[in-house]
Formats: C-alpha cells, sequence, structure tokens
C-alpha cells in the first residue's frame, strides 16, 4: 500500500441511532455509553431527498432536518462497533463465565434440550454455550439458528428491507 495514504476507516452499521424518552433504559444505558466515550452526536447532515418521476434528485431536491431531531441522533465512536466492544468489556468485568470471542466465525448452532445449552462450532472448536447473542440482521439470525428454532421463527417474521453500500475513498 501507499505509505502516504491516510488511513480510511469504513462503519457501514447503522448512520446513527436515537434514545427515546418511552426508552428509559435505553436512554441510561446510552449516557453510560457517551461518558464512556464511545458514543458521540452524529453531527451530520441528515434530510429527507426527494426523488423524481424519473429517478433522479428532484428540483426541491434535499430538506434538512429540523436541529432537534438531528441532536438526538447519536453514533459509535470511532465507529458503531465501539458500543459493542465497550458492552462486551462490561460483561468481561462482572462475570468469569462469559467467554467473549471475536474474528472466528461461529456455525453450526445446535439446541441441546437435555442439558439446555448450545453446542456451537467456533473456528476450529467446539463450544458450549447456556445463551448466544447473535447480532446480525434477521435474514441471517433464520439462516445461522435454522427455521425451525423459536429465534430463527421470529427472526424469519421480521420485514426487512435489504441493504446495499457502496463505500469508496477517494484521495
Amino acid at each position: 500500500g501507499d505509505q502516504d495514504a491516510p488511513d480510511v476507516t469504513f462503519d457501514h452499521g447503522c448512520q446513527f441511532f436515537t434514545a427515546k424518552p418511552s426508552q428509559p433504559h435505553f436512554l441510561q444505558a446510552v449516557d453510560s455509553w457517551r461518558q464512556a466515550g464511545c458514543v458521540v452526536p452524529w453531527g451530520g447532515v441528515v434530510g429527507k431527498a426527494r426523488v423524481g418521476p424519473e429517478g433522479r434528485l428532484a428540483d426541491s431536491g434535499f430538506a434538512e432536518f429540523p436541529p432537534d431531531k438531528v441532536a438526538a441522533m447519536m453514533v459509535g465512536y470511532p465507529t458503531m462497533s465501539a458500543i459493542g466492544r465497550h458492552i462486551l468489556d462490561d460483561v468481561g468485568k462482572v462475570s468469569d463465565e462469559v467467554c467473549i470471542r471475536t474474528g472466528v466465525k461461529a456455525a453450526d448452532p445446535v439446541w441441546d434440550s437435555a442439558a439446555c445449552s448450545w453446542q456451537v462450532q467456533v473456528g476450529d472448536a467446539a463450544a458450549t454455550a447456556s445463551a448466544l447473542a447473535v447480532a446480525t440482521s434477521a435474514r441471517s439470525v433464520v439462516r445461522f439458528l435454522g427455521e425451525a428454532s423459536a429465534a430463527g421463527q421470529v427472526a424469519g417474521a421480521v420485514n426487512s428491507n435489504v441493504c446495499w453500500a457502496l463505500m469508496v475513498a477517494f484521495s
């Protein structure tokens, strides 16, 4: 690579999130994340684009959201994954029973009813877990856990759109 080129980071998670007064527990969590420095106000330009009949941006183009609406938008810092890393760090501090594995592929989960545990292939090793946290799209949950599992059935009922992103850096 080019030694003089600046580092570029693409964050392809959600653009931003908001915490609403109707979600007091989430508001409390977001406040603690802000204090920890892993969440900051988004601060970007946000609005609604109007598309004309030809599929092009209409003459009226783009209407920015009001400042009070934008002020409620939060983002993970320096990337959205900082929130997950912060949560996992906290979990690891309060429990010796939690094993956090990152950077490996989990596959072939099987629920063992008799043992009340999951058997999962994690990288080259087998793992046993009493709970799984699957942080991915509903469609991926169905592929991972299967349509027959209770969580797979719930996830399969979620109606969501596929989102594609093109991330390009120009110098």
